[in-house]
Parts: C-alpha cells; structure tokens; sequence
C-alpha cells in the first residue's frame, strides 16, 4: 500500500478502492413526503465487510435531501459477491431500504 500511496497521481482514495480499505459511497436521499421525518440508520453488514454511516440518525424536511456518506472496509477475502442493506426507518413508520452489494477480492493484512 505504500508504495501505491508514492506513486505520482495516484490519490489518498484511489489506493483505498484499489486495497479494499474504508471505500467512501455517498448516497443522496430526499422526503417526498409530506411532513418531516428523523430516520435511524441500521445496516446489515455484507459478509467480508465492515458498514459504518454518517449520520446515523437524521431529520429530514419536506422535499430536501441529505447525503449518507457509507464507508466500506474489507475485512475478509470472499472472492464472491456478498450482499447486505442499510435500512432508514422513520418514525412516521416509513421504512427505506438501499441494498448492498460487494465483491471482496483482497483486504488489509490479507
């Protein structure tokens, strides 16, 4: 990795894409809706890799949008496409599901 890291041109970013090491994914949502809603975010993990998102809760106005940045770490070498969710319920009782899907080929320390 390091050595990806001091060739010229290459960015902090793309090494961790190429590596599998915390892959940032921004996800935009918005409320078409009528009201206003907080959501609590809760993922369920694909096999081979570790899901953190910021924010994991948030309120949300009538028609705006919020970015979710997801960062990806490969934790666990599949050589196969894992699959997981990240879930956004509301507390209106709206329930928002984005799926997951991942191909782990290499990780850190592997």
């Amino acid at each position: 990795m390091q050595f990806l890291c001091d060739v010229p041109g290459v960015d902090d970013m793309s090494v961790r894409r190429a590596v599998g090491a915390g892959v940032q994914v921004i996800r935009k949502v918005t409320n078409v809706g009528d009201e206003a809603e907080k959501y609590k975010v809760v993922v369920k993990e694909p096999l081979g890799v570790k899901v953190s998102v910021v924010p994991k809760v948030f309120k949300i106005s009538v028609n705006a949008s919020r970015n979710l940045n997801l960062v990806l770490e490969a934790t666990k070498v599949t050589n196969a496409y894992t699959f997981g969710e990240m879930v956004l319920e509301g507390d209106r009782k709206h329930v928002v599901r984005v799926p997951i899907a991942v191909y782990v080929s290499s990780s850190i320390g592997s």
